[in-house]
């Protein structure tokens, strides 16, 4: 049977908030995130099919946006390293200008080809994708037929949505569309996980205006 997953970006992080990479940086959410994780929690009950299973990275800010979602539904929290975001390397930290003066030939590399050459020090893109959609795969295998909702970062949803032909935006694209904090983006796993029907995408239009940030 089929898996239906929402996956939710973050809310936003105070790095977010300032315009810092953050990769797998234990970096907290800003007090405009925990308003949106608030925000989630109030509607988690109200998801339909109702959601049967929590997953969540492990990093902080997946974290606490999945805090007030688990206590609204009262279901437990796996947390998954697969989940995390790309791992920036020696960007971790850098403002963009900062990025550019301190790495700038590395970056540019790999954004010429983002899913073979890594950031300086981290991750590439395949390698983001190959974790992330494992992690997803097996999310799916365990959970037939039910909902679960999946706390997560942009570069993971990304990758996830890219893997199954569901994303027409390659990395670094400047005119692909944000997903935003607290974006959800629903999709059907098909069973086996070799195929995935986009049934939302990335999408904020559960937030009010004020909430809706990067």
């Amino acid at each position: 049977m089929a898996t239906l997953l929402t996956l939710i970006r973050h809310g936003q992080s105070i790095w977010n908030a300032v315009g810092r990479a953050q990769g797998q940086s234990p970096i907290p959410l800003s007090e405009l995130g925990r308003q949106q994780a608030a925000y989630l929690g109030t509607l988690a009950m109200g998801l339909q099919p109702p959601v049967r299973a929590l997953y969540c990275s492990d990093l902080t800010r997946c974290r606490e946006t999945m805090m007030p979602i688990a206590e609204a539904l009262g279901l437990p929290v796996r947390y998954d390293f697969r989940l995390r975001e790309i791992d920036v390397g020696v960007l971790q930290g850098l403002s963009h200008d900062e990025m550019e003066l301190y790495a700038g030939e590395a970056l540019a590399a790999h954004r010429r080809e983002p899913m073979r050459v890594p950031l300086p020090g981290g991750e590439t893109r395949a390698d983001l994708r190959a974790r992330s959609v494992e992690a997803i795969v097996e999310i799916g295998a365990a959970h037939p037929g039910q909902h679960v909702l999946v706390v997560t970062h942009g570069g993971s949803i990304s990758e996830v949505l890219r893997h199954f032909g569901l994303w027409p935006y390659t990395p670094w694209q400047v005119d692909a569309p944000p997903i935003q904090n607290t974006s959800r983006t629903m999709l059907r796993l098909a069973e086996g996980g070799d195929a995935a029907e986009l049934l939302l995408p990335p999408d904020t239009s559960h937030l009010p205006s004020e909430l809706i940030t990067q």
